[in-house]
């Protein structure tokens, strides 16, 4: 009985193994098909062949590394009651693909309204929206011997202001559009 347990245990870890295998997707990678999992980072492999006289060949590398990358945005923003405006800060931190950006994008203009009076437009200004990786530095690691890439850390400041506020208590709110492109 107690064999019995274990072998259908086994088989069913198996085919969780097989489950999890099952989200995979292949890339293209110089012409090499590559299966990436659910999170777009390569599944490890390896392929043999055998030799059976003196000489050198070689063996071709492959590895597909997902973008990754965080952004923080304003929650809350309170204007000034004296100059109607406010400034923002945008943080973008990540490991992304050297042919992709990250986009944060504002709406440009929102309603903010006020109890009693007409709404009135609020507009966002921000000058930098397309967040990349630094330039490739070709810096040479000399223990790894190989070319190393910069950290990619960004940031920038927006402004969001009112011009036409007048006394009140004024709640308005806008969106971010934020994507991998």
């Amino acid at each position: 009985m107690r064999k019995n347990k274990i072998v259908a245990f086994a088989m069913l870890a198996v085919l969780a193994g097989f489950t999890i295998k099952g989200y995979a997707d292949t890339v293209d990678v110089q012409g090499y098909p590559v299966e990436v999992d659910q999170n777009g980072d390569s599944i490890e492999y390896v392929e043999y062949d055998e030799y059976s006289e003196n000489g050198t060949t070689k063996s071709s590398i492959y590895a597909v590394v997902a973008s990754k990358f965080k952004v923080t945005i304003p929650k809350t923003v309170v204007l000034s009651g004296l100059t109607r405006t406010a400034e923002y800060a945008i943080d973008v931190d990540g490991d992304i693909s050297g042919d992709e950006y990250i986009l944060v994008s504002p709406d440009e203009t929102f309603k903010l309204s006020s109890r009693n009076k007409d709404d009135i437009d609020g507009f966002v200004q921000q000058p930098k929206q397309k967040f990349r990786t630094y330039q490739y530095k070709n810096l040479l690691d000399d223990e790894a011997n190989f070319i190393a890439e910069d950290e990619f850390v960004n940031d920038t400041q927006g402004l969001i202001f009112a011009k036409n506020m007048t006394a009140g208590k004024w709640q308005g709110s806008f969106n971010f559009d934020i994507k991998l492109v």
